[in-house]
């Protein structure tokens, strides 16, 4: 093999270094209001997983834009949005692993229902701690949507565009 970057990248791999990634064109993310609550929801990303065993996490990097034409939601909405390995389960993106990767990030106003795309990146918490997965986890981006901008005690859909990354270590076999 010729020396270079793929070289670098073929032993890479080969030494349990990953990146992966996924693309996403408007998927939808169904967020829930209990009363005159917060809205909340989960997408998982199922072709995003990382491996069983033990993995530490590098770095992730999110290019992702919103939409809603939702009635159900305002068009100038604003909310929050996270990626975890965990799907949020109330009105907080504080809960065990709902944020443990990209940590909550506030976004919005919509402007005419669309968050452009923007990028979104970090050295997760986790990445100096080792994460023991029982199985292949899947990567979870969780929404809220604020209170004034969703319907009391309603259903809203919003459209996700964009790409994740991940870049990790698999430690052992």
């Amino acid at each position: 093999m010729a020396k270079g970057l793929p070289r670098s990248l073929g032993k890479s791999k080969a030494q349990g270094f990953q990146n992966a990634k996924t693309s996403l064109t408007d998927i939808p993310l169904s967020v829930s209001a209990v009363g005159a609550g917060v809205g909340f929801g989960s997408l998982s990303l199922d072709d995003l997983a990382l491996p069983e065993g033990d993995v530490i996490v590098l770095g992730i990097v999110a290019n992702l834009s919103f939409t809603s034409e939702d009635a159900n939601i305002a068009a100038t909405w604003s909310g929050d949005f996270s990626i975890g390995t965990k799907a949020t389960i109330d009105a907080d993106l504080v809960d065990d692993d709902e944020a443990n990767l990209l940590p909550s990030t506030a976004i919005g106003p919509a402007v005419a229902d669309v968050i452009a795309s923007a990028r979104y990146a970090a050295v997760p918490v986790e990445a100096a701690q080792i994460l023991e997965l029982d199985a292949p986890e899947p990567l979870k981006i969780n929404m809220l949507v604020d209170a004034a901008n969703i319907t009391d005690a309603s259903t809203g859909v919003i459209s996700v565009s964009g790409d994740v990354s991940v870049a990790f270590v698999k430690l052992g076999g």
